[in-house]
């Protein structure tokens, strides 16, 4: 029985992905599961992923629907307790994975939906720009997603009772998932950095941030004033990043 489930979605990640790997394997014992989705790259990402064959579990390349579609795909076949989403082009941090399962068993956890880490947030170059991150709260999540999704761990519990990621958003899906238990999102907060994450994509990006928005709106997490003031905040916020970090 796998403790720890992780899900790589990759798609032409060439670029990044062998360091993904390294960083994962260096974690990986028997009770971890990696999990690695393609969406059918044209580029050299399949041919480095075979050399790394013996420490994958499970791996298929086919084309498919985008991230959160490769992600539900994942979902049918792991098999551990917990479940973690990495980016291809993301670097977990040397003994996260022990140090998160070491947190769990000082917590009775059951019933917790997530285990929360941090992770760092940094440029093309890896030049550190913060850190991100931050215990659950209800009054915060239902503006905007405080959380560190890929430094968050996922009771596997909490798929059975939400379902799976909603395939039509395409940068908000994970934050849409969560939002359906609203304040009811049982989560415990670990302060360890758990991986490196590069800036960018749609996530930083006016478009993502308007289907924030419609998240926001569907689950009527907070009243329209209230999400057209957040909107408004994260593109001013965002043209800021893009001028200092040059994103």
């Amino acid at each position: 029985m796998y403790n720890i489930s992780i899900i790589v979605a990759t798609y032409n990640a060439e670029k990044y992905i062998e360091r993904c790997l390294l960083s994962i394997i260096s974690n990986k014992s028997e009770i971890v599961e990696l999990v690695i989705i393609d969406g059918g790259s044209t580029d050299e990402t399949t041919k480095i992923i075979g050399k790394y064959k013996p420490h994958i579990d499970y791996f298929i390349s086919e084309k498919d629907n985008g991230i959160y579609d490769a992600w539900n795909k994942a979902l049918k076949v792991v098999k551990g307790k917990w479940i973690q989403f990495i980016g291809a082009d993301d670097i977990m941090f040397s003994d996260a994975l022990n140090k998160m399962l070491a947190f769990a068993d000082t917590a009775e956890v059951d019933e917790i939906d997530l285990i929360l880490g941090k992770e760092e947030l940094v440029d093309a170059s890896g030049k550190l720009l913060k850190y991100y991150g931050a215990p659950f709260s209800w009054s915060i999540f239902r503006n905007y997603m405080n959380i560190a999704h890929g430094a968050s761990f996922h009771n596997r519990k909490l798929f059975d009772e939400v379902g799976f990621f909603d395939t039509s958003y395409k940068s908000s899906a994970d934050y849409e998932l969560l939002l359906r238990k609203r304040n009811t999102l049982n989560c415990i907060f670990m302060d360890e950095i758990i991986i490196k994450m590069q800036i960018g994509g749609t996530s930083f990006s006016i478009k993502g941030l308007i289907e924030t928005f419609k998240v926001k709106q569907q689950h009527k997490s907070n009243n329209l004033l209230m999400n057209s003031y957040y909107l408004i905040k994260g593109i001013l916020g965002l043209a800021f990043k893009r001028l200092i970090w040059k994103i």
